[in-house]
């Protein structure tokens, strides 16, 4: 409703202009008539973050526009005409952190931490999770980002926990086989959990991981 209002708002300035031309013959008030125009549709554009969502920030970002039963009405990558049924989010690039204290037979106590990537899979099943907030007037990608990611690392913190003992075998970042292999756990377990199911997120790689 609110892009139809925005384009009916277009149509009626041009159709000012057109009639400025073809009905007033004198150039003062023609001028003036112009001027005044050219002062409206400006401000038009400069309110149209009010019902514009645009998906400027990054370049996986994308703009999803949603109908009173949560039902996904249009996805963009550049601009969704709403108010406040709709969000932007990054689609591909969500890299979240985490750290495991590890148990090994050696004495010395060491601490993984590791960087993971996950990309956004159905925005229906995103937006039916719960975990993006219906804001208003406009879900803030950056609130939206930080939704995803308590969800995913919720699931790493179990991760952790479940594999604290058989990380310790985790210990050389520089060593291509433990990188394939700790990658190898996470998208096994990560592809066992509701995240995908349920949140519509799915893990796409391991980035790097340090143990100190």
């Amino acid at each position: 409703m609110v892009g139809v209002l925005f384009w009916m708002y277009v149509i009626a300035c041009i159709f000012c202009l057109v009639g400025v031309f073809l009905a007033v013959d004198e150039k003062l008030i023609r001028n003036r008539i112009i001027g005044g125009l050219m002062m409206v549709i400006p401000i038009g554009f400069m309110l149209s973050p009010l019902y514009v969502e645009y998906a400027l920030r990054n370049e996986s970002t994308h703009v999803v526009s949603f109908n009173g039963d949560g039902k996904i009405e249009h996805v963009s990558r550049w601009a969704v005409f709403c108010w406040n049924k709709c969000f932007s989010v990054q689609r591909s690039g969500i890299v979240a952190k985490a750290t495991v204290q590890l148990i090994t037979d050696n004495p010395k106590a060491r601490r993984l931490s590791y960087q993971v990537e996950f990309e956004v899979t159905d925005f229906q099943r995103l937006l039916s999770s719960g975990e993006i907030p219906r804001t208003l007037p406009i879900g803030d990608e950056e609130v939206n980002k930080t939704s995803i990611l308590r969800l995913v690392r919720y699931h790493l913190y179990e991760f952790n926990n479940t594999f604290s003992k058989e990380l310790g075998s985790i210990y050389n970042p520089l060593d291509p086989a433990q990188h394939q292999r700790l990658q190898a756990m996470l998208r096994d377990y990560l592809a066992q959990t509701d995240l995908d199911r349920y949140g519509g997120i799915r893990m796409t790689r391991l980035v790097s991981f340090e143990v100190e």
